[in-house]
């Protein structure tokens, strides 16, 4: 009877145990804090910064791809627009899928 009772413990410990986890669902957009839109203008080093954060959390909603280019970003309403850069330089994507000024 002992055994019995033993055995359902650890069979209802491992059912138990073994459940499928919760699988966590980011949002598709990323949000700006309140104060952002009365904000000053962020450094290039800022919206690069923050560029690189909108890309990581895109490429974990959308199962670890990275957008193609960060017009795709704008295009799916993720972000705004491109933060701009003085002239002759642009943010781009590079091939390990972080954004870099160039």
């Amino acid at each position: 009877m002992i055994k019995v009772l033993l055995c359902i413990l650890i069979a209802t410990g491992l059912l138990v145990g073994c459940k499928r986890k919760k699988q966590v669902v980011m949002p598709k957009t990323v949000a700006l804090p309140p104060a952002a839109a009365n904000a000053k203008p962020q450094t290039p080093q800022e919206a690069l910064r923050t560029l690189n954060d909108v890309v990581t959390a895109y490429s974990m909603t959308h199962e670890g791809r990275a957008p193609s280019t960060l017009d795709q970003l704008v295009k799916e309403g993720v972000i705004r627009e491109i933060p701009p850069l003085p002239p002759g330089r642009k943010f781009v994507l590079d091939k390990n899928g972080r954004v870099v000024i160039r």
